[in-house]
């Protein structure tokens, strides 16, 4: 079925696995004048930008730069978000960030613009596009704009305070453009055409040149990394040999030694990870999930059991942090707990949003800091990747990982042939029993058979062993109207448990969990606001409340988010939700190509017309759904340009990013730097509302019924 991989040459891609680490994109923050810098930016972006990025996916990740080029008068259009953006931006790309500074200092405002107001409301009406952006950022968590030394600072350097001198600057490099670099410049024009060429390198004003040498003065005095250059090629060797050690230094490389099928399966390995990461970041706590983790913590407790400890010491210190994994809870509770789990197998079923994967994916996260490498942890995340919905890819990585971890055999890569699934189902039987080890399966709901495996094969589990070893534990998720749930309900060996809707169920609870996502966020409300979400028909799933701490994150200072937030509270369905979330993102983000036709598509049952739903946000959507594996952001872009959107209705990476800081708790970017759903039930609802295809899911829409 397999062959078996020189140990010694697949030695640097298991450390991953073992040290517990990720890939992320490295995505810098590229913070630039633009209209001076357009040769540089031009040779980086089809040169150095290129030969980076293939050497970060020979590692199985991606170097994607961000450019918003805010400084473009035609990118701003209006928009009172743009500095909040750009900080929020530079947040997200932490550590990352890269400068190029020459003679223009960048748009600012001008010391006779007076000071700005405390907050948002005292604004007079007719304030300016600028004035707007600052209070918005303000009352978006970046208050140190309204100290008065910064309130007249350019953009540039705005975002330059931002990642050089308040977040991590270790990963941030400048870039100073020697003023020499304009001797050799359209020599061959006359005088005064040179002249009038040469204006666009010069500073705006005598003091928009004073504040930028001022600038560069501090950023030297800081001690951050500063390089001259004066040509466009020397700029690229420079930043090619500095965030080429950066890369060696956060992610060694492996690519010469691992071959193509193992980089692969590292690439899908970081994809799962990178999903856990996310759902540990949006993840609602609550008293009711905390008894669900003491479940968990006990049903994983025998398994320490067949573990041969050298010294009572070594154990005694194993236990202490297997206690912490649930913060605490006596011995003899525990002990009641685990003759009640008494099956090796758990599986934890509901409706979609209750939180299933979130909570799984916060319990691997303790699991993993406090099991001190005892039991052997692999977690699978159906739906993290295309390749994670297929049942042989998912059996043949978890055959991989206990192999290794146990018997230091490599199975490198897996046959496709059908006849070889059932030695695969040996294998995987095989290799639960090597060692103590915890198994978990998230979205069995999700799993489809690829090209030689029977759907019914898929639902009735028959590829699982009808007797787990004592040593193993299985812990899975599914969406509890899926036949997978009715065919664990058949099993003998199964601690069966339904994760309810109103698994948050008080009203103390609820309002709680609202502040809890706020602070999250930065982010205060009105209690009386606050007890009117906690009443929503929806919030007992933590969708809901995630959904709506987010929208907070980005539109709250505005008066009347609230008003807009209301007409969720009294939606009853999961898919309805998703509709006036889309319906959100369009109205606030999207326009339609010239002469577009809208779809033929029916209104659902709510009276909502799906045919007014057009425009360039809603046919991303479309796009990422119907992509087998996501899309980069350039991608996207691309394709929105050849169905229409150019010129006047050109979507520039600026509106993109925008759409993308609202969505992005919804919309992950892989390691890859792939987009696409981190919700299954929004991809779901894309491909119900906007493409007018049967749910992937057949029993989805009774599920919503009974909610």
């Amino acid at each position: 079925m397999a062959e078996e991989a020189d140990l010694d040459l697949i030695q640097p891609y298991s450390q991953y696995i073992i040290e517990g680490t990720h890939h992320s994109p490295v995505k810098p923050f590229v913070c630039s004048t633009v209209v001076d810098f357009q040769r540089e930016l031009t040779y980086l972006q089809q040169n150095t930008f290129l030969q980076l990025d293939a050497v970060c996916r020979g590692r199985g990740f991606s170097f994607t730069p961000v450019d918003l080029e805010f400084e473009r008068e035609d990118e701003r259009r209006g928009s009172d978000h743009m500095i909040q953006l750009l900080l929020d931006t530079i947040n997200q790309c932490c550590p990352y960030f890269l400068c190029i500074l020459g003679e223009r200092y960048g748009t600012w405002r001008t010391e006779d613009s007076g000071l700005l107001p405390p907050s948002l409301k005292d604004l007079p009406p007719g304030a300016s596009l600028l004035d707007r952006n600052f209070m918005v950022a303000a009352e978006s968590g970046f208050q140190w704009l309204l100290q008065e030394a910064h309130q007249s600072c350019s953009l540039l350097e705005l975002c330059v305070i931002q990642a050089g001198f308040l977040n991590d600057s270790s990963g941030c490099r400048f870039y100073y453009r020697e003023a020499a670099h304009m001797d050799d410049l359209y020599n061959d024009l006359s005088p005064v055409e040179r002249n009038e060429k040469l204006q666009m390198f010069y500073s705006e004003s005598e003091v928009a040149e004073y504040r930028v040498k001022e600038l560069k003065q501090r950023i030297m005095k800081k001690g951050l990394t500063v390089k001259f250059f004066k040509t466009p090629q020397q700029l690229g060797a420079m930043v090619f040999d500095d965030w080429s050690r950066i890369i060696n230094a956060v992610y060694p490389d492996p690519s010469t030694l691992i071959p193509s099928a193992e980089s692969e399966l590292l690439r899908s390995w970081d994809c799962h990870q990178a999903l856990q990461s996310h759902n540990c970041e949006v993840f609602v706590s609550s008293p009711e999930t905390f008894d669900l983790y003491q479940l968990l913590d006990c049903y994983v407790e025998d398994v320490y059991k067949t573990v041969t400890h050298s010294d009572t010491s070594s154990t005694s210190s194993r236990n202490s942090g297997r206690t912490r994994l649930s913060n605490g809870g006596s011995n003899s509770s525990r002990n009641k707990r685990i003759k009640k789990v008494g099956q090796p197998l758990v599986a934890f079923s509901g409706e979609r949003g209750v939180g299933k994967t979130a909570l799984l994916a916060n319990w691997i996260k303790q699991f993993t800091k406090y099991n001190e490498n005892d039991v052997k942890l692999v977690s699978h995340f159906v739906g993290s990747s295309e390749a994670s919905r297929d049942l042989g890819e998912m059996m043949s990585a978890i055959v991989t990982e206990l192999r290794y971890h146990y018997t230091g055999a490599w199975m490198s890569g897996r046959s496709s042939q059908p006849e070889e699934f059932n030695l695969l189902c040996e294998s995987f039987n095989a290799c639960l029993g090597l060692g103590p080890c915890v198994v978990i399966i998230d979205g069995l709901n999700q799993l489809h058979g690829g090209h030689f495996i029977d759907m019914q094969t898929v639902k009735d589990l028959s590829w699982l062993p009808e007797c787990l070893p004592p040593n193993c534990r299985l812990i899975v998720s599914t969406s509890v109207s899926d036949l997978t749930a009715k065919s664990l309900q058949t099993r003998a060996d199964v601690k069966l448990t339904t994760i309810p809707q109103s698994c948050v169920n008080n009203n103390t609870t609820q309002c709680a969990i609202i502040e809890q996502q706020l602070m999250t966020h930065g982010r205060k409300m009105d209690n009386d606001k606050v007890q009117m979400l906690a009443t929503s028909k929806l919030f007992s799933r933590p969708l809901f409340a995630t959904a709506i701490a987010s929208d907070l994150r980005v539109n709250g200072m505005h008066p009347d988010w609230f008003s807009k937030v209301e007409v969720f509270r009294d939606v009853k369905r999961v898919q309805d939700f998703w509709l006036l979330l889309i319906y959100s993102w369009s109205h606030d983000y999207g326009w339609d190509v010239a002469e577009k036709g809208s779809g033929d598509f029916a209104s659902n049952d709510s009276g909502f017309d799906i045919a007014a739903l057009s425009g360039w946000v809603i046919d991303t959507l479309r796009l990422l759904a119907t992509s087998r594996n996501g899309l980069s952001i350039t991608e996207t872009l691309n394709i929105l340009t050849a169905m229409g959107y150019h010129g006047a209705t050109q979507v520039s990476t600026f509106h993109f990013a925008l759409f993308l800081n609202r969505v992005r708790d919804w919309i992950l970017e892989s390691p890859s730097g792939l987009l696409n759903f981190s919700q299954s039930s929004l991809c779901d609802a894309v491909n119900y509302f906007l493409l007018g295809t049967v749910s992937p899911h057949p029993t989805h829409n009774q599920a919503n019924q009974n909610s």
